[in-house]
């Protein structure tokens, strides 16, 4: 009768051992936040001059909160890209605006049905409607190939700090939309980089003043990131990452380079900044109207409409055999020069257009506010008011006894190398 009691006992605790744990969680269930979240569309459909802009308004919820909730959102959309994330701040109950747009529409684009969604992903996975839309450009305002921006990187390089710094150009005939400045947030054309790839997890490479330099055909932007390369590196870099810019070519947003970075010059030896290629494999191509000397994808040398010019230069790298293109500045840099390995080119082609000056004798000078590289009264190179990429430059000079600053297409050339 004992054990009976005692059994009766243990089933009775038990059970109110459940009905405790079920009381606690419906308890906690209902003093957890609810988020949700809305979002529209203007206009939702959209006919007229492109590219287009869509606006897309929303709301996030936040209903039981007992205490302040941070919220952390992006937006996403039909063609895969999406937004960084963002955070805000709930410190009682209720809703917050939330906004975005969506500038596309061109001669590639000319019609597109697509939506935006808001997407919490912290503290909870919540997801809003698809806020759906219609494109169709029409009307003699669409731009046509011709008239379209085309962003590119140009340069890449590493400062003195061996910080990744990028130069973007826009190599198209038409400006980029006022919209992308007035509307979007600077990121929405921003460059974006990985490293050895992978998604580097820093800022993106953006200066909005500067940036706003690619708004006319042919105009470039420097921007220079905090992402620090050690030893040598495969870094890539992506203008327009999330597409919001209507582009004439959307395939060349992309570059990657090996950037290393070296120690401190030891020694009074000089800090050099090279690029190696093949001189075997290096050819003449014309793109995009402009005829480039190149190596496989590697870019090296730009000639506008001068395909003679370019021809010549090539002539000359195969002749000297010359296997690294060297730089003082990058990007835009104040000084460049030629290596065949480590060593200065050697001897003379037929033709060459050179002058000559004695490096023994050959110093920098500041004359009329311009440092200047000069060799008696013979003004060689000019710096601007760079006066340590001068001295550097003069070092590197007298390190490979250069003799000779040699030229195609004078005046104005488009290739200058030095040589003994």
């Amino acid at each position: 009768m004992e054990k009976k009691i005692r059994k009766n006992l243990g089933v009775v605790a038990f059970g109110i051992v459940i009905v405790f744990f079920a009381l606690t969680a419906a308890a906690a269930q209902q003093t957890m936040p609810k988020i949700t979240a809305t979002l529209t569309a203007n206009p939702a459909s959209y006919s007229g001059t492109c590219p287009a802009v869509i606006t897309f308004k929303g709301r996030i919820t936040v209903t039981n909160l007992q205490q302040p909730l941070k919220v952390q959102y992006k937006f996403i959309r039909s063609d895969g890209a999406h937004a960084p994330i963002e955070t805000i701040i709930f410190d009682k109950p209720g809703a917050k605006e939330v906004s975005t747009t969506w500038t596309l529409g061109g001669a590639q684009l000319p019609s597109y049905n697509g939506w935006e969604a808001i997407k919490v992903v912290y503290p909870q996975d919540v997801e809003s409607n698809k806020a759906g839309f219609k494109m169709q450009c029409r009307g003699e305002g669409q731009p046509g190939p011709g008239r379209l921006p085309d962003l590119v990187i140009d340069d890449m390089a590493l400062d003195k700090n061996c910080q990744v710094m990028v130069r973007v150009k826009n190599i198209g005939t038409g400006p980029v939309p006022d919209q992308v400045w007035t509307v979007h947030k600077p990121e929405s054309a921003a460059v974006y980089l990985s490293v050895d790839g992978k998604g580097w997890g820093g800022e993106t490479i953006w200066k909005f003043d500067a940036a706003k330099a690619l708004k006319a055909p042919g105009g470039t932007a420097v921007m220079t990131s905090t992402l620090r390369v050690t030893g040598t590196q495969s870094v890539t870099a992506t203008v327009d990452h999330t597409k919001q810019v209507v582009e004439s070519n959307d395939a060349n947003n992309a570059r990657t380079e090996r950037l290393t970075c070296q120690a401190a010059p030891q020694g009074g030896a000089v800090k050099e900044d090279c690029v190696s290629f093949n001189p075997a494999t290096a050819t003449v191509a014309n793109i995009q109207n402009d005829w480039k000397i190149v190596d496989g994808n590697h870019w090296m040398f730009s000639f506008g409409q001068k395909k003679d010019e370019a021809d010549r230069s090539l002539a000359i790298i195969k002749h000297y055999k010359m296997n690294r293109s060297c730089f003082v500045g990058r990007p835009d840099p104040s000084f460049q020069y030629m290596l065949v390995s480590n060593q200065a080119p050697t001897g003379a082609i037929a033709g060459e257009d050179c002058v000559s000056f004695n490096p023994a004798t050959a110093t920098v000078a500041n004359i009329q506010n311009d440092w200047k590289i000069v060799d008696g009264n013979h003004w060689m190179f000019s710096f601007g008011n760079k006066e340590a990429e001068a001295r550097e430059s003069l070092a590197i000079i007298k390190q490979y006894g250069f003799t000779r600053s040699c030229f195609v297409g004078r005046p104005g050339p488009s290739f200058k190398y030095l040589r003994k």
